[in-house]
């Protein structure tokens, strides 16, 4: 009978040093790996940060009409070949909204090269004649952005009874007004008159509307509504009392 013994101490001997080479290796392998996912993390870093492939080659303006978005975009100032990730968007912001016509604005980050800045422009609800002549368009917020040679169609014009400037107040009332007031009825104000801030009003056809002041407008444009449909060629109506509004 023939003795397995050696056999199977053969055996065990081979899978110890198997294990002890593997035991002996695995620091290799585990600095091999570590030294691939460091560059690996380098390099994303550098593509990120630094590499041109994610810089900023191209800028788009929108919200402008087609002919002023080059006048926008060297306004804008965008620092071609900066990593999009290091690109200070609110510097951005804020050389393009130094122009008051500019409202709003705000920066889309492309992937990989692109920029685009969407721009809102103020809308004008009333415009500003002053005793030399000029006109200022204002805002429904009542920010005065824009001189211009003449109010745009469909803009009302305040004027003041005097050589005197509108007060903020004044100016305030008036952009209330013509704010709340329906479009459609919007488009047909004419002489709009400024006394005060107190004493706002205007012509809708042959129809005189004393509005007053800025107080409770959503009121006072429901009541002119109701009033010239009920009748169409009244002399006066007199909202600046919402509570007896006065027709005559």
């Amino acid at each position: 009978m023939t003795s397995s013994t050696p056999d199977f101490t053969e055996r065990s001997a081979d899978r110890f040093a198997r294990r002890a080479s593997s035991v002996r290796r695995r620091p290799w392998w585990r600095a091999v790996v570590a030294a691939v996912v460091l560059a690996a993390l380098v390099f994303g870093l550098w593509v990120v940060y630094a590499s041109p492939w994610l810089a900023v080659q191209t800028v788009a303006v929108r919200g402008v009409p087609v002919q002023e978005r080059a006048r926008y975009a060297a306004l804008a100032d965008v620092p071609l070949g900066t990593p999009l990730v290091r690109l200070d968007t609110q510097g951005i912001v804020r050389r393009v909204t130094s122009e008051k016509v500019i409202a709003n604005a705000s920066v889309q980050k492309s992937y990989p090269s692109t920029v685009i800045v969407h721009l809102e422009k103020r809308t004008p609800v009333l415009a500003l004649r002053s005793a030399d002549g000029k006109v200022t368009l204002v805002d429904g917020e009542g920010v005065a952005f824009q001189q211009v040679a003449a109010a745009p169609k469909g803009v009302p014009v305040a004027v003041a009874p005097s050589d005197r400037a509108l007060s903020p107040e004044a100016t305030q009332a008036a952009v209330a007004a013509m704010s709340a007031l329906p479009r459609d009825l919007g488009r047909s104000v004419s002489a709009l008159t400024v006394e005060s801030a107190s004493r706002v009003t205007f012509r809708l056809g042959r129809t005189l509307v004393v509005w007053g002041g800025k107080d409770r407008p959503g009121e006072k444009a429901r009541l002119v509504e109701i009033l010239v449909k009920e009748d169409p060629r009244p002399g006066t109506i007199d909202v600046s009392a919402p509570d007896s509004p006065v027709t005559r």
